[in-house]
């Protein structure tokens, strides 16, 4: 076994011999939710939601550390502020108590309170990022591929009613009430193009999948958010 001295002396040039790396980026993520169900009757209302409901395009902000620890390999980690969600269901058809023709039908000609109603869910979550880059050639476009995992804390839930367009908001720090689903922990996968700008400075465009691995919601309706999207950013060598 080396000398633990031997050891602490050659450590600051082992460091020093690596690539550190910092980059900022911004991104937009196409992104929507997996609904489960333990019955029939919640099987019924997953099948309504999901014949109703669709995706959204959301967006994230982050800055990462790169460590080169080998020639084309990088570790990468950070934060990121995450904004996940989707469009919830829309009616366009209400019905009101006044409305009622006194015939057993409805009259739509006389005014009811709203018109129409349409639900959108916002989930906001601060990430911490951890992967693996493999770059796969040295030249000044290169490109590469990222495997990695983010534990991730949820720091705001925002569920948007429009009524007629005006928008009534209701915000909250969890999203269920049967266990605590605030800590999430998601697989990403992603490819991309490095731009070698000069000596320090790079560009960078990462397309990417995102798979929330624990469930957001796990009451009778069980809910798992995913998204496709895109990264931009810049990367500054040390």
């Amino acid at each position: 076994m080396k000398n633990p001295i031997y050891i602490l002396l050659v450590f600051p040039f082992f460091i020093q011999g690596q690539t550190h790396s910092v980059d900022f980026i911004t991104g937009i993520d196409y992104s929507f939710r997996i609904l489960g169900s333990d019955n029939q009757i919640s099987e019924f209302i997953v099948d309504q939601r999901d014949m109703s409901e669709n995706a959204r395009i959301n967006f994230r902000l982050g800055v990462h550390y790169n460590f080169q620890f080998k020639e084309r390999l990088h570790l990468r980690t950070g934060l990121r502020l995450v904004n996940q969600g989707y469009n919830g269901q829309t009616l366009e058809t209400l019905k009101w108590p006044n409305q009622h023709d006194g015939q057993g039908g409805w009259d739509p000609s006389i005014p009811g309170e709203y018109d129409k109603l349409s639900i959108d869910y916002n989930y906001y979550f601060l990430e911490l990022p951890f992967s693996l880059r493999h770059e796969l050639s040295n030249r000044k476009l290169q490109l590469f591929y990222e495997l990695g995992f983010a534990p991730s804390m949820l720091l705001r839930s925002v569920t948007k009613i429009k009524l007629d367009g005006e928008t009534q908001s209701s915000a909250s720090n969890s999203v269920s009430s049967t266990e605590d689903t605030n800590l999430q922990l998601l697989g990403l996968v992603s490819v991309g193009l490095n731009y070698k700008l000069c000596k320090r400075w790079r560009v960078f465009i990462q397309p990417q999948f995102r798979y929330h691995v624990t469930k957001l919601v796990a009451e009778s309706i069980k809910e798992k958010l995913y998204g496709i999207g895109i990264d931009f950013g810049t990367r500054y060598k040390f």
